[in-house]
């Protein structure tokens, strides 16, 4: 509190503590003693009188002490916020980041005070911090407890027979955990497995409706969403690992597969090459070639144009444990029938036809060079409830929302981001996406069109937001009547998720609630910190254009967070 705001109080109890009711006069009257009193207070100085206040006196002497605690405790409070910013501002003026440009924006949860702020109005690429955005607009849009429902149709009657005549139509409802998987902070990747647990889960389903063969295709209809598979501007050399998975309605298996390389028995032989699931659509051209002991192994991987033809060539020393790689399959929807044929399969249900799917493509919605919401639902199947022969339904959102968020899951947010716009309009896009994020950014108080909102990733780098319309967001869902669940879901320093090596020892460690974010040349950090004196504070730290290594980067903005939370 300022010192002449302070001195205009302590005069204002002063001047009026004599309109207080008289205590001292009241009290002498009461016991009948007023003589006495009279006798002490005039002894003492007169302090007593009939025009003054004893009790409003040690009112007002108490008021100067609690003032004066308060003024000490402010200007603690105070010192520590400028101790703070002192600390950052020496930070981000050394030579090292000259070129780099920081964006730092740190705020007080307890009065919406700014201890920190440098170019918080500044776009940034603010990396896998978009996820940040995509978490709390679909928690406040769809709740912590809503289920995704994948069904399954038949397009036609089950004879007596047992067989479906007609074809058996896969429906991808936007359901990133297909796997219902729930976040493990020891293993926080889905495991890979020949016949993923999605598939056979509707095949028992089939199973137990009597179905022995399906008399037609098997048919994978991703038209919820329209079919954008990458953004144009994510890096190419990317696209072939599974953080960068295609994008698609259905998303079976998470839309990759795993690659084992083995070394072979004998020096010279070729390697063994083994994709988790076998079913995999895709050609190995194996040029893997096994060396003696002691040799170091190395990889080169390729992919064809059409995506369907993987060429390995290296080598592998003999007794090596294996190389492994997950790498994003070319066509998610194909992917997705082939695997649930092969579950068929296995639980005895053949299938005459092939694999085919139907998709939502661009050029066959678009209406004068626009693509027509009208239009691309038109040409969406629609299933009668009849039909349904099985379905599953997943986990609470609030555990896909902590995957993607503690395991900054790629696929996750871009299927979320659809989402939001398939709720809201029937069709999933990234465009239909972006206009309902940025519908519920303007309930934060981020105006309209001052971002660019082009994944929900991070990893396109024509995004663009600030630090500041970060913190507000922070700041508004911790009012939000789930503000508990926003806060589990993220990564916790030194405990889980991307910051679980980072922080480890020290005021921070399990002090920072906070999304981390990083391309090239990017490095983010948003979220909360509590600081030792329990005050709850929204920060956002982004870094661009920075040559400094990755860990000069992460040990700079930790710095910020252990002076945050001492």
């Amino acid at each position: 509190m300022p010192n002449s705001l302070y001195r205009r109080i302590l005069l204002w109890e002063l001047e009026n503590a004599g309109s207080a009711s008289d205590g001292c006069d009241l009290y002498a009257s009461r016991t009948g003693r007023v003589a006495p009193l009279l006798r002490v207070a005039a002894t003492a100085g007169r302090i007593c009188r009939r025009s003054s206040n004893w009790m409003a006196l040690v009112w007002s002497a108490a008021t100067l002490l609690s003032l004066a605690v308060l003024a000490a405790s402010l200007r603690a409070q105070e010192a520590g916020s400028t101790a703070l910013a002192s600390r950052v501002r020496q930070l981000l003026d050394q030579p090292k980041w000259e070129s780099s440009l920081w964006g730092v924006h740190i705020v007080s949860l307890k009065d919406g005070s700014v201890l920190f702020s440098s170019n918080a109005r500044k776009h940034f690429l603010p990396a896998s911090n978009m996820k940040l955005f995509i978490g709390a607009a679909t928690l406040d849009a769809l709740g912590p407890d809503f289920r995704f429902e994948t069904p399954v149709y038949g397009e036609g009657t089950i004879d007596a027979q047992g067989r479906l005549l007609g074809s058996l139509v896969l429906v991808g409802r936007g359901d990133p955990n297909l796997e219902g998987r729930a976040y493990d902070a020891e293993r926080e990747d889905l495991e890979a497995a020949d016949v993923p647990g999605f598939m056979l889960k509707i095949a028992d389903q089939l199973v137990g409706r009597s179905l022995k063969s399906v008399v037609g295709d098997v048919v994978v209809d991703e038209t919820w969403f329209l079919h954008e598979p990458y953004d144009p501007s994510w890096a190419l050399e990317n696209l072939l690992w599974s953080y960068s998975a295609p994008v698609s309605s259905l998303a079976v298996g998470e839309n990759f597969l795993k690659l084992e390389v083995l070394p072979g028995e004998t020096e010279a032989s070729p390697a063994f090459i083994h994709p988790i699931p076998v079913e995999t659509g895709l050609t190995f051209v194996n040029q893997v070639k096994t060396t003696g002991q002691g040799w170091e192994a190395w990889m080169g991987i390729e992919r064809s144009s059409d995506g369907r033809q993987v060429t390995l060539r290296g080598e592998i020393p003999l007794r090596h444990a294996g190389l492994k790689y997950n790498l994003a399959v070319p066509d998610a929807d194909v992917f997705a029938g082939q695997l649930l044929k092969f579950a068929l399969a296995q639980r005895g249900i053949s299938v005459t036809g092939g694999v085919k799917t139907r998709r939502l493509l661009a050029l066959d919605v678009l209406e004068q060079g626009k693509v027509s919401l009208d239009r691309a639902k038109r040409l969406q199947a629609l299933y009668s409830e009849e039909r349904k022969l099985a379905s599953v339904t997943t986990l609470p959102l609030r555990e896909t929302l902590k995957i993607m968020m503690k395991a900054s899951h790629n696929l996750y947010a871009e299927m979320l981001l659809r989402n939001l716009g398939a709720r809201t309009t029937g069709v999933g896009s990234v465009e239909t996406g972006a206009a309902a994020l940025e519908r519920f950014l303007e309930k934060t108080g981020t105006p309209k069109n001052g971002l660019s909102l082009n994944d929900g990733s991070g990893l396109s780098r024509k995004n663009l937001i600030t630090p500041e319309s970060v913190v507000r967001v922070l700041q508004y869902m911790e009012q939000h009547p789930h503000r508990a669940v926003f806060l589990d879901l993220l990564p916790v320093a030194g405990r889980d998720g991307t910051l679980k090596n980072r922080m480890k020892k020290g005021p921070a460690s399990e002090h920072i609630f906070a999304k981390t974010g990083t391309i090239e040349f990017v490095n983010t950090l948003s979220g909360y910190a509590i600081g030792k004196g329990g005050e709850r504070l929204a920060f956002s730290i982004m870094v661009n254009n920075v040559t400094a290594t990755a860990r000069e980067v992460r040990e700079a903005i930790d710095a910020i967070c252990e002076w945050m939370t001492q």
